[in-house]
C-alpha cells in the first residue's frame, strides 16, 4: 500500500508540474513582455488592425482571441484531468 501512495503522490506532482510549466509556457507566449537581449517568443495570433472613420477594428475581434486563449487553456487542463492513476 506504501509504494502505491508514493506512486500515485508522484505521478500528482508530475501532472501537478506539467500543468503549471505548460499553463506559464502559454502565459509567456501571449504576453507582450520580453527579456532585453532575447527574440521575442513566436507570436499566437495574427491580428489586423483596420481604421475606419469611427475608430480602429481588431480581426478577428477580442472576443474570439479571448475564447481561443480559453478553449487552449481547458484543452490544457483536460488532459491532466483524462489521466487515470
Amino acid at each position: 500500500i506504501k509504494v502505491k501512495a508514493h506512486y500515485n503522490w508522484s505521478m500528482y506532482q508530475s501532472l501537478l508540474n506539467a500543468t503549471k510549466s505548460s499553463l506559464k509556457a502559454m502565459k509567456l507566449r501571449l504576453s507582450s513582455n520580453y527579456r532585453e537581449g532575447k527574440s521575442p517568443p513566436p507570436a499566437f495570433f495574427e491580428v489586423d488592425l483596420q481604421l475606419d472613420g469611427l475608430g480602429v477594428c481588431l480581426q478577428p475581434s477580442m472576443e474570439d482571441i479571448q475564447s481561443a486563449i480559453n478553449g487552449g487553456a481547458v484543452a490544457l487542463l483536460k488532459c491532466s484531468k483524462m489521466i487515470e492513476a
